[in-house]
């Protein structure tokens, strides 16, 4: 019985360790909005990524 549960244990941290490793290694994006501006015609967004400095602009006619 009790090898069964040291073994379900072990198990299930090594399903712990390695989706942590997977989040770490992937990271996340971190971006800042620089501006949203929402218009009855349609949105403009621009970011800018804090790591690279890469602007991103994205505008959606309604």
């Amino acid at each position: 019985m009790f090898n069964a549960v040291k073994y379900a244990t072990v198990q299930v941290g090594a399903v712990f360790v390695i989706g942590f490793a997977i989040v770490c290694i992937t990271g996340c994006e971190r971006k800042e909005t620089i501006i949203d501006v929402e218009t009855p015609g349609g949105e403009l967004e621009v970011e800018r990524s804090v790591d690279t400095g890469e602007v991103d602009v994205e505008i959606n006619k309604k």
